[in-house]
């Protein structure tokens, strides 16, 4: 019973860690975004959060209601709820590994020079933020032959997930899921890469000659 429960979340651990990986490889600077947010905004991003989990209902009949007026938005309400609910589980998943990029920094903060230090660290952080974060679950997991401890230790458990998250969705809905600055990073690295500059050495171009005064014929 107890083994079985830690293969649940060693699974689920898994997962978060292939997610978060993915998420790292493919959108660094949202990911780093949306941590940075938490760190400095985050009684706003709490603010946020919760009111987008208030929101997530009304909104979603508002949008069916919506599309209900006409013909052909019938046709695509199926469509918008998928499209919605993805959506808000791709905010949420960013949010969630946003904070456990938070919790890993501060378990061992660094200060990276480099863009592929700074890669690494966040990789270190993400990893180390799931494993703090697994850690209640893995308790409540080995609680399994006490029912009643375990269930204090799973809604502990999930109380310090829920607080992730919902710190986490607020920061991503905050920063527009980190899309604002991780452009604006784009545009600077762009801008301290020499690649749009013209491909002539200065060396290769030829100097002009000076003019020289010449003499007029009643001056000789």
């Amino acid at each position: 019973m107890i083994a079985q429960a830690l293969a649940v979340v060693a699974g689920w651990l898994v997962i978060l860690l292939t997610i978060g990986g993915v998420t790292l490889a493919f959108a660094p600077d949202n990911l780093e975004t949306v941590a940075d947010t938490i760190e400095r905004r985050y009684g706003t991003a709490v603010v946020a959060g919760l009111a987008g989990q208030a929101a997530f209902a009304p909104f979603l009949v508002a949008l069916a209601v919506a599309l209900a007026l006409t013909i052909l938005g019938i046709l695509l309400i199926p469509f918008a709820i998928v499209v919605y609910v993805v959506i808000a589980a791709g905010l949420a998943t960013l949010g969630y590994h946003a904070a456990a990029v938070v919790v890993g920094r501060g378990w061992r903060a660094s200060h990276a020079p480099t863009v592929q230090a700074r890669r690494t660290a966040t990789l270190r952080a993400l990893i180390v933020g799931n494993v703090v974060l697994a850690v209640p679950w893995l308790a409540a997991s080995l609680l399994a032959a006490w029912p009643l401890a375990e269930s204090l230790a799973r809604g502990i458990a999930a109380a310090i997930t829920w607080v992730a998250c919902t710190v986490g969705v607020g920061a991503a809905l905050v920063s527009r899921a980190g899309i604002a600055r991780a452009r604006t990073v784009r545009a600077e690295r762009a801008m301290e890469s020499h690649s749009w500059q013209t491909p002539t050495p200065v060396s290769g171009v030829a100097a002009a000659r000076r003019p020289t005064a010449t003499a007029s014929r009643d001056e000789r």
